[in-house]
C-alpha cells in the first residue's frame, strides 16, 4: 500500500504542472475529429509570440504518448486521449503505479486544468465535473507572462524557443516554470504536439525527476482489458472471463459492457446475463459512499425467463461485473429510474447489491 501511495505521490506531483457530482453517462456519444498524422509532426519555426495557447495544447482524438521517467520508477507513463467535448478534453495517465485522469478547458487566450482525479481505473467522463481551477498556458506566448495557481504557486513562461533532445525527436518548445516553496517544475510544450518533458526537483537537492517523449502515436485507441461474469446454473456457480475493451476518443464503454453480457463465454451449461432487448441506459459511481448504480431498460425484467434461484444469479453477474469495472462494492440496480423490483427481489431505499466472488470461477 505504501508503494502505492508513493507512486500517486509522485504522479500527481509530475502532472499538478499541466492542471487543479459525478452525473450520469449516457450511451450516447459524439464523434471524434479525425486524426491523420503517423509520425510526430516537426515544430514550426514562426516566431512563437504570435502562437496561442491551444497550439501547444492540440485537442486530437486517439493520440497515445508514451513518456520515459529517469529520477523515479513512477515517472514513466502513458497517456491516452478519453473524450474530447466541445472546449474540453480528458486526458488519461498510467505510470505502471496508478491512473488517473484530468480534464481542461480550452478559452479564447488559455488551457486551463479543471478536474483531477485519481486510481480511476475505468472509463468514465468527467468532463462535466468541476473541480479547482488553474491556469496551465497562457497567453500571449512571449517570455514574462506570469500567473499565480490556486495553491499559491507561481507560474510562468521563462522560454520559448528552448530545443530539447528527446527519445522521440528533436523539438522546438514553450518553456514554462511552477515554482513553490518546495519544488520546481519545469514543462516543455511542442507545437501541435502537447506536452513533450516535464521536470520535477526540490530546492537544495540535486535529484532532477523527469518525464520525456519516447513515442508519439495517433490513431492508437485504448485498450483494457474486463472481467466479466455469466451464471452457470447446472453447477450452482458463476463462471469469468476476462475479455479485450478497444476505445476510441469519446466511444463510451456502457454499450460494449452491454454487448458482452449478452454473449456468454461458451457451453450449453453457461447463460447469458441479459437479454436481446435489455439496455444499460447509464452509471452513476457514488465516489463518496462506494457505490454504483446502473439503470437499465424495463426489459432487464420483462424478457427474464427465471426462477428466484437463477435471477439471483444474474444480479450476482451484474454485481460483480459492474462492480469490479468501477471499482465499487455496493451495487444498485434500476429500472429506467426506479429501484430494481421483480416478482423475487426488491430493493428498498438505501439498499445494494454486493459484489460477492465466493461462487465464481475462471471459465475454461
Amino acid at each position: 500500500m505504501k508503494k502505492l501511495l508513493l507512486a500517486l505521490f509522485i504522479f500527481t506531483v509530475l502532472l499538478s504542472a499541466c492542471s487543479g457530482n459525478n452525473g450520469w453517462t449516457s450511451t450516447s456519444a459524439s464523434t471524434a475529429p479525425p486524426t491523420t498524422t503517423t509520425a510526430p509532426p516537426t515544430t514550426t519555426t514562426a516566431p512563437l509570440e504570435q502562437s496561442k495557447a491551444v497550439d501547444y495544447f492540440p485537442f486530437t482524438a486517439d493520440v497515445h504518448k508514451k513518456f520515459k521517467g529517469d529520477g523515479n520508477e513512477y515517472a514513466q507513463f502513458d497517456s491516452y486521449v478519453d473524450y474530447i467535448k466541445g472546449n474540453m478534453i480528458q486526458i488519461r495517465e498510467m505510470n505502471g503505479g496508478s491512473v488517473s485522469v484530468h480534464t481542461y478547458r480550452l478559452e479564447e487566450e488559455a488551457v486551463i486544468s479543471v478536474y483531477f482525479q485519481g486510481e480511476v481505473y475505468y472509463r468514465h467522463d468527467f468532463t462535466g465535473i468541476q473541480g479547482v481551477e488553474d491556469i496551465v498556458i497562457k497567453e500571449p506566448i512571449a517570455v514574462g507572462t506570469t500567473w499565480t495557481l490556486s495553491d499559491g504557486s507561481v507560474r510562468s513562461i521563462s522560454a520559448i524557443d528552448k530545443s530539447l533532445a528527446l527519445p522521440a525527436g528533436d523539438y522546438t518548445t514553450l518553456e514554462i516554470t511552477t515554482t513553490s516553496a518546495t519544488s520546481v517544475i519545469k514543462d516543455y510544450y511542442a507545437k501541435d504536439i502537447g506536452l513533450v518533458k516535464t521536470e520535477f526537483s526540490m530546492p537544495g537537492d540535486a535529484n532532477v525527476i523527469s518525464s520525456s517523449l519516447e513515442l508519439y502515436e495517433t490513431d492508437k485507441p485504448f485498450s483494457q482489458t474486463v472481467t466479466f461474469y455469466f451464471p452457470d446454473f447446472a453447477h450452482e456457480r458463476l463462471v469469468f472471463e476476462e475479455r479485450e475493451i478497444v476505445l476510441k476518443t469519446n466511444e463510451d464503454i456502457l454499450p460494449r459492457l452491454e454487448a458482452q453480457l449478452k454473449d456468454h463465454p461458451g457451453g450449453s451449461d453457461i447463460s447469458n446475463v441479459l437479454s436481446d432487448g435489455a439496455k444499460v441506459l447509464g452509471i452513476e459511481p457514488d465516489e463518496a459512499n462506494g457505490i454504483l448504480t446502473v439503470d437499465f431498460s424495463s426489459e432487464l425484467i420483462s424478457e427474464m425467463i427465471a426462477g428466484a434461484n437463477f435471477e439471483g444469479m444474474l444480479i450476482q453477474c451484474i454485481a460483480n461485473t459492474f462492480g469490479d469495472y468501477y471499482q465499487k462494492e455496493k451495487v444498485v440496480i434500476t429500472l429506467e429510474g426506479n429501484l430494481y423490483e421483480s416478482g423475487h427481489f426488491m430493493l428498498g431505499e438505501g439498499e445494494y447489491f454486493s459484489v460477492d466472488h465466493d461462487n465464481a470461477v475462471l471459465f475454461e
